[in-house]
């Protein structure tokens, strides 16, 4: 039996950023079931999807601030996040209770890790790979 895929909300205006990320993202087991450049659609989007975990990049688009969102999303809605930025701040997340951080330019292997820090489960592709190692 496969357990369902991690699912993941992405929040990122930069629409090449966002397709890259989203391919990362799946590649390795994880759905993205929303990609958004505005923090308010962020924001609405999580509430009805519920999402296991979201992904946002602090400055989106119109100036809408993802950092806000984020704080809203997981201190309301109790999803975690992993919060991107250009900007090499980590004390930023901290300082509002997010646990992960990721720095633009991320490679494929950053953007998991960060990831992994806040997923509730592991992805359906390493369930699937995990599952067939046990006697």
């Amino acid at each position: 039996m496969t357990a369902p895929p991690v699912t993941v909300l992405l929040a990122e205006d930069e629409p090449l950023v966002a397709l890259h990320a989203e391919q990362i993202l799946e590649d390795g087991g994880y759905s993205v079931v929303a990609s958004l450049g505005d923090a308010r659609a962020a924001v609405a989007a999580a509430e009805r999807l519920r999402p296991d975990l979201c992904v946002l990049d602090i400055t989106l688009a119109g100036g809408t601030d993802g950092l806000a969102a984020a704080v809203d999303i997981q201190g309301r809605l109790g999803i975690p996040v992993v919060l991107a930025s250009a900007l090499a701040n980590p004390a930023l997340a901290v300082r509002h209770g997010i646990r992960a951080w990721v720095t633009k330019p991320y490679s494929g292997a950053d953007l998991l890790a960060a990831v992994a820090q806040v997923r509730p489960r592991p992805p359906a592709a390493a369930a699937q790979s995990l599952s067939g190692t046990l006697p």
